[in-house]
């Protein structure tokens, strides 16, 4: 009797075992996480480092870029998510980019930064009337804008002699828009072949192919008495409107 009531004992306790012991093995899965990752990269698809781009929706991030001009967001829940790049040195298209309901890595991401660096030409009647008539008779200009902020200008006149400006400029992003496109400060502070500054607006029209930039500057120091164009009044506001679009240049994208 004694052995038949240790036995019963025994199979009670180790039900009880079995049972607490198959409650503990009821944890769930975790879950899977997932990626966003693409490229910034200028019109000839060269990466553009440095570059914030913002993360919002099932969550918030921000990264920079890399040198490469790529860029990855990583442990991501499955949920809605918008990127969207950001910079006081260029435009952006698209200018963001919404992913609903993301449930898989998602690399293909990628943004056209456009910007004023690079090479422009202007020529024809391409040229602003007011250069383009005496006593400039310019007939073609060659503008290089490079990242470090120096700039260099070729210009050549009718009879096809040519002269070379250089000089350090700065940009900034203003809050005005025409057609939906940004329209930016610039200054430009030249070195040779002699010293002076211009100020004005340029406008990058990227519904274009290849870009084209409407671009007006007026020479402020030394002072000609003559306002420079204002990114609120836009184009055709150089002497507060006096010579309408005679001082408006525009250049093509090379």
């Amino acid at each position: 009797m004694k052995k038949l009531m240790v036995l019963l004992l025994g199979l009670i306790f180790a039900s009880f075992l079995f049972t607490a012991c198959s409650g503990d093995d009821t944890t769930a899965a975790p879950e899977t996480k997932y990626s966003i990752s693409g490229k910034i990269a200028d019109a000839n698809g060269t990466g553009v480092a440095n570059v914030s781009v913002n993360l919002s929706g099932a969550a918030t991030n921000s990264v920079a870029s890399g040198t490469d001009g790529s860029y990855k967001f990583e442990n991501l829940n499955k949920g809605d998510y918008t990127v969207a790049p950001q910079s006081g040195d260029y435009d952006f298209n698209p200018d963001s980019i919404g992913l609903t309901d993301l449930a898989t890595n998602n690399g293909d991401n990628d943004f056209i930064a456009i910007g004023v660096y690079g090479t422009w030409v202007s020529e024809g009647g391409n040229i602003a009337p007011l250069l383009a008539g005496p006593p400039f008779n310019v007939a073609k200009l060659t503008a290089t804008f490079n990242t470090n902020r120096s700039y260099t200008v070729v210009q050549m006149d009718t009879s096809g002699a040519s002269i070379e400006l250089n000089g350090t400029f700065t940009i900034e992003k203003s809050s005005f828009l025409i057609g939906g496109t940004t329209i930016f400060n610039i200054v430009l502070d030249q070195a040779t072949p002699a010293v002076l500054t211009a100020t004005g607006i340029f406008q990058i029209d990227m519904n274009v192919s290849p870009f084209t930039m409407q671009y007006e500057v007026v020479q402020t120091t030394p002072d000609i008495g003559i306002a420079p164009p204002t990114a609120e009044d836009g184009f055709g506001s150089t002497g507060g409107g006096a010579f309408g679009m005679l001082n408006v240049q525009k250049y093509v994208r090379q």
